[in-house]
């Protein structure tokens, strides 16, 4: 039996990934997001004018396993 490696999670963008109405959508798996410095691959920086007016942006992304074997034990 093949070992759970956790190099083979991989975290992918959704379809829609621009900023707007129609974000979401399914997995893209042309688009990997990086694990090194993830949350610079995930949100943009905050300008003053942003963060002062209390905007919120949100994200949907994927975590996906590609090892041979199941995990049971995921906690988000």
């Amino acid at each position: 039996m093949a070992s759970f490696d956790v190099k083979n999670l991989k975290v992918y963008r959704c379809a829609f990934w621009n900023e707007s109405d129609d974000h979401g959508g399914d997995i893209d798996l042309a688009n990997e997001i990086s694990l090194s410095k993830i949350e610079q691959n995930i949100f943009d920086d905050v300008t003053d004018a942003e963060r002062v007016a209390g905007d919120t942006d949100y994200r949907k992304i994927f975590i996906r396993n590609e090892n041979e074997q199941s995990w049971a034990a995921v906690k988000a």
